[in-house]
Order: C-alpha cells, then structure tokens, then sequence
C-alpha cells in the first residue's frame, strides 16, 4: 500500500528513538500533557509495548490516587507483548520487592537480565536477586 503521508516512517523513527523522546517528556512533569501524546501515539501504531511501558512510568511518577496500581497494570501489559519492554521488568520487580511478593520480583528481575544481559544496573540487580534467594 502506498503511505503518502510518510506516517509508516514517522511511526518507524518513533519506535527507533521512543525511549529518549518519551523519557525526556516525563521529565517536564506535564501528566495530562503526556497522556495525550501517549493516546496519540497509541492510535498512529506506535509499539503497544512502549506505550504501556511509559504508561506505567507516568502513572509511578505522578503517584495520586491508584497511581501504583494503574502503573503495575501497565507494565505488566508492557512486558506480554510481542516486544517487551525489559525496563518493565525491573520496575515490576522493585513493585514486587516493596509488597513482599519475593518470587514475582525474582521473576522479574531475571527476565530483565535475559532482555538486558549487559543492563548498566545488572550489578545492582543480581544484589537484590541473591538477598531474595
């Protein structure tokens, strides 16, 4: 099918460079701001994944009223799909930790380092594994 429009490559360099651009709009704090580029993006194809991920990063940083909920729901989405977002996994992990749910948190913990086996925090990561077991 022809696109002319171009959206199938605006959607492909969106996917390619999602971290860095969507980490950089949570920084500014603006959630009803965020909300609606993550909508957008949603509708335009953009990885599901990736969406449910920053979701979630949303959600954990606004941190209102079943914020910790709504952002556990969206990681775990982000990690079930066909591309899963490996930073789910660890902040379902630390979730995991917090309520005390030590195998969860395992689980998580060791699929992120399968995703990530050279993770900047892997060091970090095997700590909380061996303190688990």
């Amino acid at each position: 099918a022809v696109d002319p429009t171009g959206q199938k490559q605006h959607v492909d360099i969106l996917n390619r460079y999602y971290m860095r651009l969507m980490e950089d709009q949570l920084d500014t704090n603006r959630y009803g701001r965020t909300d609606a580029i993550l909508s957008k993006h949603r509708k335009i194809g953009v990885d599901q994944s990736l969406i449910d991920y920053f979701y979630g990063e949303m959600y954990r940083q606004r941190n209102g009223g079943g914020d910790t909920d709504r952002a556990k729901e969206a990681y775990i989405r982000a990690v079930q799909g066909a591309k899963p977002v490996a930073e789910a996994h660890v902040n379902l992990g630390y979730m995991y930790l917090k309520e005390k749910n030590l195998s969860q948190a395992k689980h998580s913990f060791t699929q992120y380092l399968e995703l990530r086996p050279d993770a900047d925090d892997r060091a970090m990561i095997e700590f909380y594994l061996q303190e688990i077991e």
